[in-house]
């Protein structure tokens, strides 16, 4: 106990604690950088003061990851309320053991920095402790979880930094926020090369945002469609055809303002749509319009269910079938989930007799008026996807999603600026449909054009833009920029011990 009492400070706990909520307050919608940024300052600065022991740091890391996973992941109770007399009960044991899990993931890299920095001056503490805390994002979004939300670089999202994407991703924007943020914390040398970083970021981003966007020679007029169906009610089948007919009186007019396509939400449509001819034909006579829907797809021969998206031609008939290949965890399948699934748990958006099954195909479809255009459902457009793996550079990005699982609070927001990351690293123009969410045209370098906010129901109409020149970024590809980031990492920390342990042997 005499142990536990010299090395745990509650007032050090509840100082990061509030260090970990201030940090969240950086991502959408409290939408504050700085402030969050501040906190970073702050972290890097009290660790150089108090030069934590190896178990006082592991309780500083969870008491900073507990703030700050537990402000930025409190969306994901929302799911499990959607019936809240069968799964409410869920929500909170849900939200703690997230919490719980990615705050040990900190933790045990606080602690590492700790015991590797120990002895040693303080920059070296600061850059060790920079290199840990940063693993900790690589380890919990790539190599662990494969779950890149809640990214330190998303606090950028509207400002001339969230350009920088471009150059080598989400993870090495996270690491020169870390970087400056503690460099800041030491006067002089280190002020004044945080500084620099710093200016040639906001330069690069305050230039490549000043370029004006090129107007497409053969222009694309889209119609994008948000019906605001709440989720309680998506699946009754009573309202099935009433939610259809709302999904084609918002598109009937778009044949009159020269509409080339019209973009409905994810899982838009409750009906079977591969094998229904006749509802396709009613569908196609109403619109007259080419149009890309969300539906589930029934594999009958290998009784597989998947989250789909179908391109349909002016005439009804289907053009182009993609499969959603990213599933959500204990939404559309639980893993183990052979053995789950004998006692009846599926997940959260199955049929309640199926759960969803993962698609192969890459889902870039074509069409001559159209030209190459890449298909992310929902989930999906989390991930930096790796550009090295398209035949051919697609030319825009579409994006149908379900947001009404997400709530109205910050799970919406936070989807939508992951989507508008995607596209800044791609330089690509992307059009979001969205049930309930907030449906946009986003441009090729993230900015918003245009908008439906949540929780309302109507459709936009916007000519799409022409994307930018390939990103540094869509060149190398992900794999290889996360890869960099791993090795310089590893080899700086495996550099500092060698180091030291020179020092010692000499000093001895």
């Amino acid at each position: 106990m005499s142990f536990l009492t010299r090395s745990f400070n509650i007032k050090s706990f509840w100082f990061l604690l509030i260090l970990g909520i201030s940090l969240a307050t950086g991502q959408m919608p409290f939408d504050l950088p700085y402030l969050a940024f501040s906190a970073l300052v702050l972290l890097g600065y009290y660790w150089i003061k108090h030069q934590p022991k190896s178990f006082e740091s592991f309780i500083w890391g969870f008491a900073f990851g507990f703030g700050y996973f537990g402000i930025t992941f409190f969306w994901i109770v929302e799911p499990f309320l959607v019936e809240s007399e069968k799964t409410g009960w869920l929500a909170p044991i849900a939200l703690f053991f997230l919490v719980i899990f990615l705050s040990f993931i900190l933790s045990l890299c606080f602690f590492l920095a700790a015991v590797v920095g120990h002895g040693r001056t303080k920059n070296q503490r600061l850059i060790i402790f920079f290199l840990f805390f940063l693993s900790s994002e690589l380890a919990r979004s790539e190599l662990i979880f494969n779950f890149p939300w809640g990214l330190i670089s998303s606090i950028w999202i509207n400002t001339p930094f969230s350009q920088s994407l471009a150059l080598f991703g989400p993870y090495w924007l996270s690491g020169l926020t870390i970087l400056c943020a503690f460099l800041l914390s030491r006067v002089w040398v280190g002020t004044i090369t945080a500084l620099l970083i710093i200016l040639a970021l906001y330069v690069f981003g305050h230039y490549r945002l000043s370029l004006p966007l090129v107007e497409r020679t053969n222009p694309v007029k889209i119609r994008i469609v948000q019906p605001n169906i709440q989720q309680s009610e998506k699946w009754n089948p009573e309202l099935a055809a009433t939610f259809l007919n709302r999904h084609i009186s918002l598109s009937k007019s778009a044949l009159e303002t020269g509409v080339d396509l019209i973009v409905w939400p994810e899982t838009s449509v409750s009906y079977e749509i591969m094998d229904n001819l006749k509802l396709r034909d009613g569908i196609s006579s109403e619109l007259r319009l080419s149009l890309l829907l969300g539906a589930r797809r029934f594999d009958k021969e290998n009784k597989k269910l998947f989250n789909s998206a179908f391109l349909l031609a002016e005439n009804g008939d289907i053009i182009e079938i993609y499969d959603k290949i990213k599933l959500v965890p204990f939404g559309e399948y639980i893993p183990f989930g052979e053995f789950l699934s004998s006692l009846n748990i599926l997940g959260l958006a199955s049929d309640g007799l199926i759960g969803f099954s993962s698609g192969k195909e890459n889902g870039i479809f074509k069409t001559k008026k159209l030209g190459f255009f890449k298909i992310w459902i929902c989930y999906e457009a989390i991930f930096s996807e790796d550009q090295k793996n398209w035949d051919k550079r697609p030319s825009w990005i579409i994006n149908i999603t379900n947001d009404a699982w997400f709530g109205a609070f910050s799970g919406p927001y936070q989807h939508l600026t992951l989507a508008r990351m995607r596209a800044i690293e791609s330089g690509l123009p992307m059009v979001r449909s969205a049930n309930t969410g907030i449906s946009a045209m986003i441009g090729p370098f993230g900015r918003i054009l245009s908008q439906l906010n949540l929780e309302t129901r109507g459709y936009i109409e916007e000519f799409l833009p022409k994307g930018s020149q390939p990103t540094l970024y869509s060149r190398l590809g992900p794999t290889f920029c996360n890869f960099l980031l791993t090795i310089v990492v590893l080899l700086t920390i495996v550099s500092l011990i060698f180091i030291s342990l020179v020092n010692r042997y000499k000093s001895s």
